[in-house]
């Protein structure tokens, strides 16, 4: 279901789409992530959320959703990594863009792709428990080192740190 730049303000109940693998709230005007599914109707199947620019600052109301694997709050205002706890399917995970200052992410063990690109991060901590990890993208942050993520991130194959104060350091 795309419902992409509609100027959408909130969401109460989405009517029942027991078989919906795809929501596309992108690019509308939600301020937080209400309980868009009506009680007693799973959205067992949902594998992709875009809740992208819009003007969330906290996420949460996403526990029922067990089956999500794409995730993506890009362009938002969200300060604080909590409310993914049970989103444990999850394999990618966009957050570029916000005002994140810190990674305090639960443990996310089938997590594949992270990109908390564009936010106000200054170090790199808590990442244990990524196994599956492939891709990080921490560019344009304020990161000034990074130590040990090889026995972190066992799986890790790219890394970006562009705009970065490490990035001047490592290129010296």
């Amino acid at each position: 279901m795309y419902l992409s730049g509609n100027l959408i303000k909130k969401i109460d109940h989405l009517v029942s789409l027991p078989n919906l693998q795809t929501l596309d709230l992108s690019f509308n005007r939600l301020i937080e992530i209400n309980n868009f599914w009506v009680p007693g109707n799973n959205l067992d199947k949902l594998r992709t959320l875009n809740l992208a620019k819009n003007m969330i600052r906290q996420i949460k109301n996403l526990d029922k959703l067990s089956s999500l694997e794409h995730l993506d709050l890009s362009d938002n205002k969200v300060i604080e990594l909590s409310g993914l706890e049970k989103l444990l399917n999850l394999k990618t995970l966009n957050l570029q863009g916000n005002l994140l200052e810190y990674i305090d992410l639960p443990e996310m063990a089938n997590l594949q792709d992270l990109n908390l690109r564009r936010n106000k991060i200054s170090i790199v901590n808590k990442l244990a428990g990524f196994v599956c990890l492939m891709k990080l993208n921490l560019g344009q942050n304020l990161i000034k080192s990074i130590s040990n993520l090889e026995h972190t991130l066992p799986a890790l194959k790219e890394l970006t740190l562009d705009q970065n104060p490490v990035a001047a350091t490592i290129s010296s």
